[in-house]
């Protein structure tokens, strides 16, 4: 019997081996009344990040659930523009 257990299939590989991005990455941390969300660039150092631009998007809370969503699809969609 083999003392070492096979490494496990989630495991994932090193930064290093992970394909890098053509450009800016945007992160989105969501929620119902406040969104977070951040953009990233490649900085000069390799596995480092440039911070481009963060923020929260606000939502009103006495909002009905689907206008909520409309104005955070509307303001989703102004980031990426």
């Amino acid at each position: 019997m083999d003392p070492m257990p096979d490494k496990p299939k989630h495991a994932r590989s090193p930064a290093s081996d992970a394909p890098r991005p053509d450009g800016p990455v945007i992160g989105v941390d969501p929620g119902l009344r406040r969104t977070g969300y951040a953009v990233l660039a490649e900085a000069a150092r390799p596995c480092e990040a440039r911070v481009c631009e963060a923020g929260v998007i606000r939502l009103h809370a006495a909002e009905a659930l689907p206008l909520r969503l409309l104005e955070l699809d509307r303001c989703l969609d102004d980031l990426l523009a």
